[in-house]
């Protein structure tokens, strides 16, 4: 191999390698990132839950995978749109995917906790249709 060759071959590898680092240092940072807005939002989300008593049975939990989850159950669909609006007024960094059942209070019998289920709301990100069934 002549010498131009090699030193062709040498830069192509660094450019290829520094390309390679960079890429995944990208990725992993924003990684990070969401993480860091899913902490943030759930720290703001908390306190807000907790001085509702609608919100009693609504939980926020953070995956690894950088989403805010809110789930649990509300008593009614005016209380689930209260929800959707606190949420969407306290600007937060990362939007929460939404678990939330509305259950109507009934008599407390064996196996149902004193709830009776009228309406499910799944996993639906803000803005995003759900699926036809």
């Amino acid at each position: 191999m002549t010498p131009q060759i090699l030193k062709f071959r040498r830069v192509a590898f660094w450019v290829l390698f520094i390309l390679v680092v960079s890429i995944c240092f990208a990725l992993a940072i924003s990684g990070r990132v969401r993480r860091q807005n899913a902490g943030r939002s759930a720290e703001i989300l908390r306190p807000l839950l907790a001085t509702n008593s609608r919100f009693k049975n609504v939980q926020v939990s953070c995956g690894t995978n950088g989403r805010v989850y809110l789930h649990g159950q509300v008593t009614s669909r005016d209380d689930l749109t209260a929800l959707r609006g606190l949420v969407e007024q306290a600007h937060l960094p990362s939007q929460p995917v939404f678990s939330v059942r509305v259950e109507a209070p009934n008599k407390p019998a064996a196996g149902n906790a004193g709830f009776a289920p009228l309406f499910a709301f799944g996993h639906h990100v803000s803005g995003v249709p759900e699926p036809e069934r």
